[in-house]
């Protein structure tokens, strides 16, 4: 993974179409790190348990639990948290990405896909395939231009971990500040 960022802070780094990686904390965090490293991935890549699309500068959409998707703005939902932006290093990302990133706003004001984030730790529980949860929508955006993007996995089995591969280019990362 190439990294091709700066050291300090900036919204210039947050463009749309591109995705924040976070580092989690708590319960649902916890739970998420020990799947992903069960799954095969890396402590680094891990330690990312949450996703959110760029909308462009402090823009961000988010999927949490009991809200509803919608956008953000980083510097006060986050402020203080360790994050990485990537982008995707499929041909033509620097003009599709806006498509991607319509992609994924076209689902705003969807609920949380709660059951989905529960089948993702307990396999025997069934998800509702008309919610999203974070990394299930990046990759559904993502997907819709790039079919075949991290080996054409199927979204509901996306972990935010997915986009710590070397399909994608590290932007920036740092604390938001």
């Amino acid at each position: 993974m190439k990294i091709i960022y700066t050291k300090k802070f900036s919204l210039d780094n947050m463009k749309i179409g591109h995705f924040t990686l976070f580092q989690g904390q708590g319960f649902y965090s916890r739970n998420i790190k020990a799947k992903q490293l069960k799954a095969g991935f890396t402590k680094d890549q891990a330690r990312f348990t949450h996703i959110e699309v760029c909308c462009g500068g402090q823009n961000s959409l988010t999927v949490m639990p009991f809200q509803p998707i919608h956008i953000i703005d980083i510097r006060e939902k986050h402020k203080g948290k360790f994050i990485r932006v990537v982008k995707y290093k499929g041909k033509e990302y620097n003009r599709k990405r806006y498509k991607v990133a319509l992609w994924a706003v076209s689902k705003s004001n969807l609920r949380y896909d709660i059951f989905g984030i529960i089948s993702f730790l307990l396999k025997f529980i069934k998800q509702n395939t008309k919610k999203f949860f974070c990394s299930e929508l990046a990759l559904y955006a993502l997907q819709k231009e790039y079919p075949e993007a991290l080996d054409s996995l199927e979204p509901d089995q996306c972990m935010p971990a997915h986009f710590t591969t070397e399909e994608l280019d590290v932007v920036w990362e740092g604390y938001i500040t």
